[in-house]
C-alpha cells in the first residue's frame, strides 16, 4: 500500500505516472496480502509447516460455503495433524490473538494508505474513473476474518462515495490454492469491473 503511494508520488518510475496521467480507468485493490501472507505464515511457524494442506483448503475457499460435510472434512484435517503441546498452543494463538493482530494491522495501513494513493492518482490524473475494489474472503469460517473482510468492505464502499470513486464489491471471487483469483475469479472480477464502468 505505503510503495504504491510512494511510486505514483515521486519520479522513481516515471513510467508508471506516464500510465497514470494517461489512463481513462484505474482500479485499485490493497490490503490482502498485508492480511493473509502474515496469517498463513504465522500458522506455518506455529506448526513447523504441518499445516500446510489445512492452510491451502482455507485460503483456497474450500471452507467458504460450510455444510455438515465441509465441517467433518476441516476436523479431519485439524486432527491429522499431529501437533506437539507448544505446536497446538502456538497455532490456537496463530488462529485467535495473532489473526486479529494481523487484521488490525492489515486494516490501520489501508485506512492509512489508500486516501494517500487515491490523492496521489488525482494529483496526476483528476479526471481517471477510479475504482476501488473490495476484497473476497477466503476464510469466512473465522470470525476474526468476517469481521476484517466486513469492516474493511465497508471502509472503501464509504471512501469510495466520499472521494468520488466508484466501489467495485467481488465478494464471490473463486481462489486458488495460493489465495489469489482463478481464472474464473478474474473472469467474475473482470465482469464486476466492467459493470461498474457501465453504470
Amino acid at each position: 500500500s505505503r510503495g504504491l503511494g510512494m511510486c505514483i508520488r515521486d519520479s522513481s518510475y516515471p513510467e508508471f505516472q506516464d500510465y497514470i496521467r494517461e489512463a481513462d480507468v484505474i482500479s485499485i485493490e490493497i490490503g490482502m496480502n498485508d492480511a493473509m501472507v502474515p496469517f498463513i505464515v504465522s500458522i506455518g511457524e506455529a506448526t513447523n509447516w504441518k499445516s500446510e494442506q489445512l492452510a491451502n483448503t482455507i485460503v483456497s475457499g474450500g471452507y467458504r460455503d460450510m455444510s455438515f460435510s465441509s465441517f467433518v472434512q476441516m476436523v479431519q484435517q485439524l486432527f491429522s495433524i499431529r501437533l506437539t503441546f507448544k505446536e497446538t498452543s502456538d497455532l490456537f494463538y496463530a488462529l485467535t490473538t495473532g489473526a486479529s493482530n494481523v487484521c488490525r494491522d492489515a486494516y490501520t495501513s489501508v485506512e492509512t494508505y489508500l486516501p494517500q494513493i487515491i490523492e496521489a492518482i488525482r494529483a496526476q490524473n483528476p479526471d481517471a474513473q477510479i475504482l476501488l475494489l473490495g476484497c473476497y474472503n477466503p476464510v469466512p469460517l473465522m470470525w476474526t476474518w468476517s469481521s476484517f473482510f466486513n469492516k474493511y468492505n465497508r471502509f472503501v464502499r464509504d471512501l469510495a462515495e466520499d472521494t468520488g470513486c466508484t466501489y467495485v464489491p467481488i465478494p464471490r471471487t473463486k481462489v486458488a490454492n495460493d489465495g489469489h483469483p482463478t481464472i474464473a475469479g478474474h473472469k467474475y472480477i473482470a465482469r464486476q469491473i466492467v459493470d461498474a464502468i457501465e453504470q
